[in-house]
């Protein structure tokens, strides 16, 4: 279900309709803080360019936030990757392993004819 809210930012009232009104009010008020602190920040700031300046922000961390994701997805993909070829590894001394037994005592068994000479 949504809910409709109004919101007053830098004087200018806003009407919005959101499924989830608690946190759409604190990503609001986050917004409302950004512009009034550039605006104090800077007395010829208007409203409309503060709110430009905040929202290059917000989309410049979501972008970084997505490329971070996708750095992280990129790595448990290397990590699933060493891990099979870690199995394939372990697999692989295991039969070594095996065949190094089966040389030595194929060489053991061929020298005992020798020995009963």
């Amino acid at each position: 279900m949504s809910d409709r809210i109004t919101l007053e930012i830098a004087g200018t009232s806003l009407s919005l309709t959101s499924g989830n009104p608690e946190e759409t009010m604190k990503l609001c008020e986050r917004i409302k803080q950004d512009v009034e602190a550039l605006m104090e920040a800077d007395q010829r700031t208007t409203a409309t360019r503060a709110a430009l300046f905040v929202a290059l922000r917000y989309l410049d961390e979501a972008r970084n936030q997505n490329g971070a994701d996708a750095l992280r997805a990129q790595i448990a993909s290397y990590y699933d990757e060493i891990q099979a070829k870690n199995a394939e590894l372990d697999e692989q001394a295991r039969l070594i392993e095996q065949l190094t037994r089966e040389i030595d005592r194929l060489r053991t068994d061929s020298l005992r004819p020798l020995n009963n000479i």
